[in-house]
């Protein structure tokens, strides 16, 4: 589950759209927000810090609550200013076994 997390901030930081939806399977129409967000930017420092991890009776779901660090810069821009913001990830366990998110709040 946290590395799932990991691999969230990452694609951030890489600014790669297609590496966020390959474990954000259900991304749908906001891969395009998201691409058009990656496109746009010069630089993304993005850091999510995990509060607590609770995963059901089965092992099948789970849900991430932490808080988002962000500065973005935008291709030819100043820095926004850092935000700050909390997070609650919705995960699932796919048939093979694999870690997926399913929503975002």
């Amino acid at each position: 589950v946290r590395a799932v997390i990991r691999l969230y901030g990452q694609a951030f930081e890489q600014k790669d759209a297609d590496a966020l939806r390959r474990i954000w399977p259900s991304l749908g129409d906001k891969y395009g927000r998201y691409k058009h967000i990656f496109d746009t930017a010069s630089s993304i420092r993005y850091q999510v810090i995990i509060e607590s991890v609770e995963i059901n009776a089965d092992g099948t779901r789970a849900v991430v609550t932490g808080q988002i660090s962000e500065l973005y810069t935008p291709k030819g821009g100043k820095t926004y200013p850092a935000v700050n913001q909390p997070v609650i990830f919705h995960l699932e366990l796919t048939r093979s076994g694999t870690w997926v998110i399913d929503d975002t709040q």
